[in-house]
């Protein structure tokens, strides 16, 4: 997918030296279930005024993507603990990955980027995106993804969650060092206040 560049502002370093863009809007064109999650979310943050919690989450609005959905819990500074996975996420793994920290689940080179966009998405807040090459740990190998990163609240209002959901495409060729690496975007919450419903 290519990224609209009237919509580039900003390339952010976090403080891992983690890199992604600040963005006007999720570009047009997400995969539709991922659509689908947004658009619920989006709605439940005009109609309510602030991010939703983890225990409001209606799975049943958005049933067709749970195969695909994800929870993690920040549970200290750069440390997130996956606490739900669909059955299509749970697949791209060699192993269970409830109750493993992020960080054990993906390479150690590209810990810096992922931390520093979760971080970015809890602290802003604002929606995370991000398409391009992910590691798919079952089959040994990288494939094509797009992912839809979250805020949500725990009981006491803490943005504590970041959840979401990820479509991982394997492409038919096994030439790996042709698919580009990931790009992440983050919109800040604020500018979906001044966009109309």
């Amino acid at each position: 997918m290519a990224h609209d560049k009237r919509n580039q502002r900003v390339t952010v370093r976090g403080a891992g030296d983690g890199a992604y863009r600040i963005a006007d809007r999720v570009p047009d064109g997400i995969d539709p279930l991922l659509q689908r999650i947004l658009d619920y979310f989006i709605g439940h943050f005009r109609e309510n005024g602030r991010v939703i919690r983890r225990a409001e989450i209606d799975p049943l609005a958005f049933h067709r993507a749970l195969s695909k959905v994800w929870i993690y819990e920040r549970t200290g500074k750069d440390s997130f603990v996956c606490r739900l996975a669909g059955d299509d996420v749970r697949s791209m793994y060699d192993r269970p990955i409830i109750g493993c920290s992020l960080k054990d689940l993906i390479r150690a080179q590209h810990a810096a980027d992922v931390m520093a966009h979760h971080e970015a998405i809890l602290a802003t807040p604002g929606i995370g995106y991000m398409t391009g090459r992910v590691y798919l740990q079952s089959l040994e190998r990288y494939g094509v993804g797009e992912r839809l990163l979250l805020p949500a609240l725990d009981t006491e209002d803490s943005a504590r969650f970041i959840w979401g959901a990820t479509c991982y495409n394997v492409p038919a060729s096994d030439r790996d060092s042709v698919l580009q690496g990931p790009s992440r975007i983050l919109v800040p919450l604020a500018a979906l206040s001044a966009q109309p419903s």
